[in-house]
């Protein structure tokens, strides 16, 4: 997958995004260089997937609080015509993730965020971790509760 300023995907990638997001709730933002390429491989066929996954923040529900903006992980595809196009099936972010995911960055083969995992400025909790795809969600399996 080329880079995204490259390919133009960081342009066209807000205004996707937006457009999905609106049918998760409001207040949508995206943190800049947050798009990164990355290959999902299918476990059960070994299938490579080569994507676009870029972070967003929306507050869930159009509460109108910050306690209710959440990240959310949403993996982005090239269309034929040029554009990009969301792909539901890895578009799912777990909500055992932290609330504010800032960064997204691929370190050798793993894709790895940090992000915080409280919302109190006086303790921010950091917080770092290795994502990985199950079930159709984006998961830190060393977050994740056991029988989810």
């Amino acid at each position: 997958m080329p880079d995204p300023q490259a390919s133009g995907a960081a342009t066209k990638a807000p205004a996707v995004l937006e457009h999905y997001a609106g049918a998760l709730g409001c207040s949508f933002s995206m943190p800049v260089k947050t798009l990164v390429p990355f290959t999902v491989v299918e476990p059960a066929t070994l299938e490579e997937h080569p994507l676009y996954l870029a972070l967003f923040q929306v507050d869930e529900g159009c509460v109108g609080d910050a306690s209710a903006v959440r990240t959310h992980i949403a993996a982005l595809q090239p269309a034929r015509n040029g554009g990009l196009y969301v792909v539901p099936g890895y578009s799912q972010t777990s909500p055992y993730l932290p609330q504010r995911i800032d960064r997204l960055f691929v370190e050798g083969e793993a894709l790895r965020y940090t992000g915080q995992a409280s919302l109190d400025p006086a303790n921010p909790e950091p917080q770092a971790g290795q994502l990985s795809q199950e079930g159709g969600r984006w998961i830190d399996a060393n977050l994740e509760p056991l029988g989810d």
